[in-house]
């Protein structure tokens, strides 16, 4: 019975491995139609043997059930092969080195070299309850603009 949990985690592993790929895909129909082709003509084999005819329904289930997740498993998302920001999963290929921040969403960057780590739970947490950054930079203000505590000019 072992040969069962063995055969649907061998079949899981590969279709994860092409996930989203042709021959992920073939390998999960395959391996559904290859399972149900055995318990069509093992249980013929064994006649003699009592329990045949459960046999195959419990060949015809593993089918079902190994093809039906493999598919689903072959339309799982696959990671991006390239650096992208964690938060929003913009394609940061082609920007400079020294970029510290998204260019989409404005969030810091975690790291360049590779794929960029998608952040754990617990630092999106920390990150979230601590204060907010005080900005250093000095106030851009409209020339156009007269500050409030002035009254408007009269002409």
């Amino acid at each position: 019975m072992i040969i069962f949990a063995i055969y649907a985690m061998l079949v899981w592993y590969l279709v994860l491995r092409w996930r989203r790929r042709v021959l992920g895909f073939v390998v999960a129909l395959g391996s559904g139609l290859a399972a149900l082709a055995i318990g069509r003509y093992v249980p013929d084999m064994f006649a003699s043997v009592d329990g045949a005819f459960g046999m195959k329904w419990l060949i015809y289930a593993e089918a079902v059930l190994v093809g039906g997740m493999g598919l689903f498993i072959a339309c799982l998302p696959r990671k991006p092969e390239y650096a992208h920001c964690p938060y929003c999963r913009y394609d940061l290929r082609g920007l400079d080195e020294g970029t510290e921040r998204c260019p989409e969403c404005g969030q810091p960057l975690l790291g360049r070299e590779g794929l960029t780590p998608i952040p754990s739970v617990e630092r999106v947490r920390r990150r979230a309850s601590a204060p907010a950054e005080q900005d250093d930079r000095p106030q851009q203000q409209d020339p156009q603009r007269k500050p409030a505590d002035q009254p408007p000019a009269q002409g």
